[in-house]
């Protein structure tokens, strides 16, 4: 699946909706922030500082094992229900193996599904069908 500009966070508005008042899954080596989205899929934004890592090839492979991630795992959190997902790497894992990496984000995409719950997008469904 290729990773369009539809999948992707691109515009600083974009951004500021999620970091604004999100459901945070994280651990030692990710932290995923999320809200529900009117889009029509999911949505990825990275945020990789030089905090994180000072060289840019070790900044570069996080953003890959990323989104590679995230292509694995699209379908499973478009089923759940389109969100905007902004994931900020920690500085511990750029000193984890590939496999590490990717173990600890498929656990925390399918914890930001069960945080974003979609409340916004069912109460208009409950009441169109009451009434």
């Amino acid at each position: 699946m290729k990773f369009g500009r539809d999948v992707r966070l691109t515009a600083q508005h974009e951004y500021r909706y999620v970091f604004a008042r999100p459901k945070v899954a994280q651990d030692g080596l990710f932290r995923i922030l999320a809200r529900p989205s009117s889009a029509a899929q999911s949505r990825l934004g990275m945020a990789v500082s030089l905090k994180v890592c000072k060289q840019a090839p070790g900044r570069n492979r996080l953003k890959r094992i990323i989104r590679e991630s995230f292509r694995q795992h699209q379908e499973q959190l478009n089923a759940a229900g389109a969100c905007d997902l902004v994931v900020l790497p920690r500085a511990q894992a750029t000193a984890r193996s590939n496999q590490i990496l990717f173990s600890s984000l498929s656990k925390l995409w399918a914890r930001s599904i069960s945080l974003t719950g979609r409340p916004e997008r069912a109460k208009p469904l409950e009441a169109d069908s009451h009434g």
